[in-house]
């Protein structure tokens, strides 16, 4: 009878064990499976001229928008708008709009997961970081964009991967961060207390399951590890009132990069999601591309 009184705890520990991995299995697949939103608008409800383009990442199918500048064929200074989670290229078309007016040829396209791009299983950061990199591949096959005046800019998730993206490859001359997260780890322990889920074992196990679909461990695709490699000039941009990706990622970050070329702009009153509704944010935006892609040049 004693014996059984000592099977039945480690029978419940088991049981407890197995459980927790699974609902950590099933938090992990959640957490990289985004909701997909077809764009509700493109860019002739913005008056802007566009093609619709296709290129494939990592055979992967990605669609979206090119916005030339219709005035002249020349090659023109270009960036690359990468939107956040649950998002797709519409999201950013004001922002392409006050870009192509002053000057440069926009690259929106949905990641994959995302909008109209086709899937691939649990979507990461890591994709994000690749999709950017075959757009950038894409418009270097362009006789209309400079290959040596190309910026990015990105939003949340987006400016995250953004951010290993430019650490990766020096043909990216500008980088503009928006909202990013400076470490996926401590962001999806966030989000657990969120909902009130004990991040002890549940994170831990979450991101080991992450980093298999990563093919590499979590301080790879760290933003906060890969920023101090970056040479081109950056502007980090967060709202002061970001609940959700808290302003001292910002801070983070900087703090890592180097400084000599690296800008901050924290926006009063603005939230995660609406800090590019502000008209002097954007503002600077424009200036810091024009600056450094050299647009008074052309």
């Amino acid at each position: 009878m004693s014996s059984n009184w000592m099977i039945l705890p480690l029978i419940a520990l088991g049981a407890l064990f197995v459980l927790t991995i699974a609902f950590s299995w099933v938090f992990a697949r959640w957490w990289c499976k985004p909701k997909r939103e077809i764009p509700s608008k493109n860019p002739a409800n913005y008056g802007l001229p566009s093609e619709n383009i296709e290129f494939t990442s990592h055979g992967i199918r990605i669609k979206g928008w090119f916005i030339p500048i219709a005035s002249n064929p020349a090659p023109h200074p270009a960036i690359i708008l990468v939107h956040g989670w649950s998002r797709n290229a519409a999201e950013l078309l004001p922002m392409a709009g006050l870009l192509n007016a002053a000057g440069f040829a926009v690259l929106l396209f949905d990641v994959r997961g995302h909008g109209q791009s086709a899937d691939d299983g649990p979507i990461t950061i890591r994709k994000f970081e690749e999709d950017i990199l075959a757009g950038l591949n894409y418009l270097e096959g362009r006789s209309d964009v400079d290959a040596h005046r190309i910026g990015v800019f990105g939003r949340s998730i987006g400016g995250s991967s953004a951010i290993l993206a430019v650490a990766t490859d020096r043909r990216i001359r500008a980088l503009v961060s928006c909202s990013a997260f400076a470490d996926p780890e401590a962001l999806t322990k966030d989000t657990l207390k969120m909902f009130h889920i004990p991040t002890w074992p549940v994170a831990w196990f979450a991101c080991r399951f992450i980093e298999r679909w990563l093919r590499t461990p979590m301080g790879e695709v760290t933003p906060k590890n890969q920023i101090g490699k970056i040479e081109a000039p950056i502007l980090l941009v967060h709202g002061e009132a970001d609940s959700y990706i808290k302003p001292d990622n910002m801070e983070t970050l900087y703090a890592l990069a180097r400084r000599e070329q690296t800008q901050r702009l924290l926006v009063p009153g603005r939230g995660h999601s609406d800090v590019m509704r502000d008209a002097q944010c954007r503002q600077e935006i424009v200036a810091f591309f024009s600056r450094n892609l050299s647009l008074s040049d052309q």
